[in-house]
């Protein structure tokens, strides 16, 4: 059953499950993909469709620009949303006027 799959053992507590998800989601176009988790860790089962891709090495390369994406994501939310308000507030937001200001006008005039 097992024939030509690699498998490859990620542990829970370095890699969330959310990015090990994503990351053999990315290689589906490329291989076969199946899994097995427990509390510990996850077992990735890859085969590649066309026998000759090294979809480990491809596995890897994703699993770590995934977390490293999430990782940097985490940390600039704060000033993701500082910009964001700085932004709404320089374009004349209001959060209390009912209606939309729009550059173009009234389109029922």
């Amino acid at each position: 059953m097992l024939d030509g799959f690699k498998i490859i053992c990620v542990h829970n507590d370095i890699f969330p499950l959310e990015v090990v998800y994503a990351a053999a989601y990315a290689l589906l176009e490329k291989s076969y993909v199946f899994f097995e988790e427990d509390d510990a860790h996850v077992q990735v089962y890859l085969r590649p469709k066309d026998g000759k891709t090294d979809v480990v090495h491809l596995f890897w390369d994703q699993l770590i620009c995934l977390a490293m994406y999430g990782l940097q994501s985490s940390q600039h939310a704060k000033t993701r949303q500082l910009l964001q308000q700085r932004v709404l507030l320089t374009a004349g937001y209001d959060p209390n006027r009912e209606e939309l200001l729009v550059p173009w006008g009234d389109p029922s005039d």
